[in-house]
């Protein structure tokens, strides 16, 4: 039977279903391992973590899951994911440089007003939680940081969320499929320091990849945004001493309004006037050979409840670490 071509609304929703409740179901199996572990080998869970190794597993589990996701759920569902992903083999050496400079655009221009909506949450009594999960004292924990909170997630994130979801929702419409996608993926992220600039970040992907009809770009993307993140918090840990949070001063506040809007603004004539388009025939129903794809009578009687369960559950995990945040 010929693998299917292009990805449907039925499978965004199960696929950011499976982004949703696989890493929580995983994380707590291998929560449960590993208190058994300890129960048996006569010392504590918490002793367990301090292993290094252990650690490090546990905290890049989250990302093998979406490994595992994105290529079992692609297996069962008979799809050719490098073609309906829109995987380009032939790149264009400007838009990469592109997609280098919006980049560190994002990362710059709007982390200051990213600080401001933590200064806010703060302000209400949230505790937000902004520091990365692994240690990034030494060279060794910066390799390790570089792949599981870099290039993992930059590749697999993207490959669920501008490759299965965003494409699935154009079903829907550009914009649905362009801010839809990046709700969900700043819902995925389930706490509220990890709310805005997802979706900020996710808008921009989505509209990269409509503009260039290629994945890769975006990909790209998030790999530089990852890896600015990772080396810029080692060197700021190398030094500089922990320092206790002081009040922004008011006139900060203008500066990081007026930071996000010339990002954005620069964001917006790249990706509207200098990203090259590949030119493509847009794909219908009737363009592709049967077995290849679900007709469209077929896509109405499959149901689309894992899109409403996993957004549902995400909003629970939301609210879990909100009030969670009230409480640390």
């Amino acid at each position: 039977m010929n693998k299917r071509i292009k990805y449907n609304k039925y499978d965004s929703g199960n696929a950011f279903f499976l982004s949703i409740v696989a890493p929580q179901v995983v994380g707590l199996a291998v929560m449960l391992v590993l208190m058994l572990v300890a129960s048996f080998a006569g010392t504590s869970y918490q002793n367990l973590l301090a292993n290094d190794f252990i650690y490090a597993g546990v905290a890049i589990v989250s990302q093998l899951t979406f490994v595992a996701v994105f290529f079992w759920y692609n297996k069962k569902a008979n799809v050719n994911w490098v073609k309906a992903t829109n995987i380009k083999d032939k790149v264009n050496w400007l838009n990469i440089v592109l997609c280098v400079v919006i980049a560190f655009v994002c990362v710059f221009g709007l982390n200051g007003f990213v600080s401001l909506f933590d200064e806010l949450v703060r302000l209400v009594g949230y505790k937000a939680d902004t520091s990365l999960p692994l240690p990034l004292n030494n060279a060794g924990w910066l390799i390790f940081n570089l792949v599981g909170l870099a290039i993992l997630p930059a590749i697999f994130e993207e490959l669920l969320f501008r490759g299965i979801i965003f494409n699935g929702l154009k079903d829907y419409g550009k914009n649905i499929a362009i801010f839809g996608s990046a709700a969900l993926f700043a819902l995925l992220h389930g706490n509220v320091s990890q709310l805005l600039y997802p979706f900020i970040l996710g808008v921009i992907l989505g509209f990269v990849v409509y503009k260039t009809g290629n994945i890769l770009y975006s990909i790209i993307i998030h790999l530089t945004n990852n890896m600015i993140v990772v080396v810029y918090n080692y060197i700021y840990n190398l030094t500089n001493p922990a320092q206790q949070a002081t009040q922004m001063p008011i006139w900060l506040i203008f500066v990081y309004i007026g930071a996000m809007i010339v990002s954005l603004a620069i964001i917006f004539v790249i990706v509207k006037f200098c990203l090259r388009k590949k030119q493509q025939k847009t794909m219908t129903f009737d363009d592709i050979q049967a077995g290849e794809e679900p007709t469209q009578q077929q896509i109405k009687n499959v149901p689309n409840n894992f899109m409403k369960y996993g957004i549902i559950i995400g909003i629970i995990l939301w609210i879990l670490d909100f009030c969670l945040g009230f409480m640390g």
